[in-house]
């Protein structure tokens, strides 16, 4: 038994194309809420030492660049 040409559309638009399309609109209604907090307020920095070997005395240094790996010391060297 053959299905209509328009029978075999609704079908297919039921089985694969629907659950789609309901998914990407319940994903996008719901907002993202964040959890975090409010930001501290901003902070002076007055003095600035690196320690190179934490036991011993700390260097000076007037600036620093920050890097996601920590302060860039290639300017000490």
């Amino acid at each position: 038994m053959a299905l209509a040409a328009t029978t075999q559309i609704a079908v297919i638009l039921s089985i694969f194309i629907l659950p789609i399309l309901t998914y990407l609109y319940f994903n996008n209604v719901e907002e993202v809420k964040s959890t975090a907090g409010p930001l501290p307020p901003a902070t002076e920095i007055t003095g600035l030492f690196i320690h190179p070997i934490k036991s011993c005395h700390g260097l000076s240094v007037k600036s620093a660049k920050l890097l996601p790996t920590g302060l860039d010391l290639g300017a000490l060297s």
